[in-house]
């Protein structure tokens, strides 16, 4: 179970607003987009007017730290059918770096990599009692950028499936760089 399932999700009735772009640092063209996720007419760069404020002040603390530095917006909304794309995507990309076909895969094989893409990933759902966070807008995907517009390393890349994408990892790996 994910942690979030934990949470009752209630509509909290805040509307789904386009993020200022000129506001933020972003990943331009939007990443998933670029590989054909299904957006439809809404822009990824969407959230809840509540996550808005709080990435607006969290910007404000980081520039109080950093003069120049800023949030880099790598993603935000994702409709149910984006979710869905990513999740399947992610697990062919898994299957490929393994030098497999899909045809290949043993059922153990199949259910161990989804296993893997869902520690990740949210699974695509529809109830509304238990949605992937991003697909309610109130989940968004940054990074840092300093005064140069350079990427700050936060230790692996955004969508990497592996141990070093868990939160605690580098607080806790005997290693920090593995």
């Amino acid at each position: 179970m994910k942690p979030y399932h934990q949470v009752p999700i209630q509509d909290c009735g805040e509307p789904l607003i386009a993020i200022p772009l000129e506001e933020f640092a972003a990943v331009i063209p939007h990443p998933y987009a670029m590989l054909g996720a299904p957006y439809g007419d809404r822009s990824p760069y969407c959230v809840r007017s509540g996550v808005l404020v709080a990435l607006r002040q969290a910007q404000q603390i980081l520039q109080q730290s950093c003069p120049g530095w800023r949030i880099q917006l790598f993603d935000a909304y994702r409709p149910v059918a984006v979710q869905q794309f990513m999740v399947e995507y992610t697990f062919a990309d898994l299957v490929r770096q393994r030098g497999l076909t899909d045809a290949e895969l043993s059922a153990a094989d199949r259910d161990r990599l989804l296993a893997q893409v869902f520690e990740f990933w949210a699974p695509p759902n529809l109830d509304p009692a238990a949605p992937p966070p991003h697909s309610t807008g109130a989940a968004v995907d940054v990074t840092l950028v300093d005064a140069s517009g350079a990427v700050i390393d936060m230790g692996s890349p955004i969508d990497e499936v592996s141990v070093r994408s868990h939160p605690d990892h580098f607080a806790t790996a005997p290693d920090p760089t593995a």
